[in-house]
């Protein structure tokens, strides 16, 4: 049988998972370990951030203003703008399924 949701683990994640999910549209959950490494990673960026040294896309800019600092007070909106600027594709719209996968 299979399970009625995929729980992400950051391990063992399959091809056909990731087709339950994207076609049969199987709702993904964050396994309580899982969102703990993301925790303790997230807790990494921000030590390095407030360490006064100079972090590529975290303190700093991206792109052509590659080495501009970003003021602390600035550092979330900046990174929110920089994922949106990136959010763009060309060519026809692609399937739903397709998108989750």
């Amino acid at each position: 049988m299979l399970a009625a949701r995929i729980v992400l683990t950051g391990r063992g994640v399959t091809i056909g998972d990731v087709v339950r999910v994207a076609r049969s549209r199987v709702p993904v959950a964050l396994a309580d370990e899982a969102r703990a490494r993301i925790v303790a990673a997230r807790g990494v960026v921000d030590r390095l951030a407030a360490s006064g040294g100079a972090f590529y896309g975290v303190n700093t800019a991206l792109g052509a203003n590659t080495g501009k600092p970003i003021a602390a007070s600035a550092q979330s909106v900046y990174q929110e703008r920089a994922i949106r600027a990136r959010a763009v594709g060309i060519g026809p719209r692609q399937p739903v399924d397709v998108v989750r996968a």
